[in-house]
């Protein structure tokens, strides 16, 4: 993927961290970590060597805490979390992995979240009150089926001013297969859209294909 010159700086850094936390949010969780699931969960999370040179980044901890768009997760044990995130220049990638205590746990995390229309319609209210960005678009966007569950969203941002726009693109690349979660973020400016889709689609297959639990 080429990385514009054109940074996105903190702000859309900032918005990337609370799009995960919209995908994420919920009651409090139950926790059950074990170490096969961690491990498991670290192993489904982007490395430093998926995305070559002029990278930085690596782990960071995965948040648990938030309750920006409530739902029920309370009978949803997690046995399993990790998170990575990296910045290039004008790009960003966050990755996290769960797992989870049975497959039928994710199933049903799904259907409450990513398949609900009212988790999203909540998530478009919190977006929409971003600073310094106008809010254009939340949709669901196709994305190859490369496991049990598959989506992606697309929220498009307009950082310009009056009469000159200044769009970026976030993309939220959900996949569930067994106990396993992953959630794919990647931020590019709106005219790199076409290498945006293209490592969205390769990063999150080689994610998938280190899933274990």
């Amino acid at each position: 993927m080429s990385r514009s010159k054109a940074g996105l700086g903190a702000g859309v850094v900032a918005l990337m961290l609370a799009l995960v936390q919209v995908a994420s949010a919920a009651e409090p969780q139950p926790t059950k970590f074990n170490a096969a699931d961690q491990a498991a969960a670290k192993a489904i999370t982007l490395k430093l060597s998926d995305l070559g040179a002029g990278w930085k980044g690596g782990p960071t901890k995965p948040d648990l805490t938030s309750d920006t768009c409530p739902t029920k997760r309370s009978d949803l044990v997690l046995t399993g979390a990790a998170r990575s995130q990296f910045q290039g220049s004008g790009v960003f990638v966050s990755s996290e992995a769960n797992v989870l205590r049975t497959a039928a746990m994710v199933r049903t995390d799904w259907q409450r979240t990513v398949a609900n229309p009212a988790f999203w319609a909540c998530g478009k209210r919190e977006l929409a009150n971003a600073p310094g960005a106008k809010l254009v678009s939340l949709k669901k966007v196709a994305f190859p089926k490369m496991a049990g569950y598959s989506a992606r969203y697309r929220v498009l941002y307009d950082y310009g001013k009056a009469g000159s726009p200044a769009l970026v693109l976030i993309d939220l690349i959900m996949v569930g297969r067994g106990r396993s979660e992953i959630t794919l973020m990647l931020s590019a400016p709106y005219a790199d859209r076409a290498a945006a889709d293209a490592a969205g689609r390769r990063l999150a297959a080689i994610l998938v294909g280190r899933i274990k639990a």
